[in-house]
């Protein structure tokens, strides 16, 4: 089971890196809708962003064995989600 409250208060996405020689890296925001970079807002990162990024490997294999194992639920949660995000 994922504990998911160790991700409350994680920036919002969408996220990009952004690398420098004084910074190992930062998170770049970037406002929704807005392909810009140079737009966004570099901020460290949190510890719930810490805790995001090291997770994203076991939430994509939990999303892949969903896929995999139980196509009809996975393809009714996608559209879900895609109504869900488009009505924000």
């Amino acid at each position: 089971m994922i504990d998911t409250n160790k991700y409350r208060g994680h920036s919002k996405g969408p996220w990009r890196w952004s690398y420098s020689d004084d910074v190992v890296a930062q998170l770049l925001i970037i406002p929704n809708g807005n392909n810009d970079i140079g737009n966004g807002i570099c901020i460290g990162i949190n510890s719930a962003d810490s805790y995001l990024i090291a997770d994203a490997p076991l939430l994509l294999d939990f999303i892949v064995w969903v896929k995999n194992t139980h196509p009809h639920y996975y393809h009714k949660l996608t559209k879900a989600y895609q109504g869900a995000k488009n009505n924000r």
